[in-house]
């Protein structure tokens, strides 16, 4: 599918809740997390995937937290882990936050280290977003 296209349909709430089934569905199967996918961004291992969805997940929770303005404190699990493994993460990722040949595409530049950067704002901004 390319992403521009449309993939919720008529009912967003449903089309995620069936992504959902089916993408633990997959990662549940036997050696998922060693078999080779060719994702959108470039060929990776199931385990690399599953990182990328748990900093998908991670990030995106603070982005709708600030566009509602809801708290926007993360779990600092969750985000160390994002921060611990960001270069595995998002090495080899075509237009990704380390691609020197990036557009940008997808993710903003990373801005300048403030000195007295926190470990959630250093992984916020290194995927481009300005906490």
């Amino acid at each position: 599918m390319i992403r521009e296209q449309e993939a919720l349909g008529d009912d967003p709430a449903g089309s995620f809740d069936a992504a959902a089934v089916n993408c633990l569905a997959a990662f549940g199967e036997r050696g998922a997390l060693d078999r080779l996918v060719d994702y959108p961004f470039g060929p990776a291992d199931g385990r690399k995937l599953l990182g990328l969805l748990i900093a998908d997940t991670v990030v995106h929770s603070w982005d709708l937290a600030r566009a509602t303005g809801g708290p926007e404190d993360l779990d600092p699990s969750l985000v160390g882990w994002v921060d611990d493994n960001f270069e595995w993460l998002y090495t080899g990722v075509a237009e990704g936050p380390l691609d020197a040949g990036s557009t940008h595409r997808y993710f903003a530049a990373a801005a300048a280290a403030p000195a007295d950067e926190t470990c959630q704002q250093r992984m916020l901004r290194l995927i481009g977003r300005r906490p």
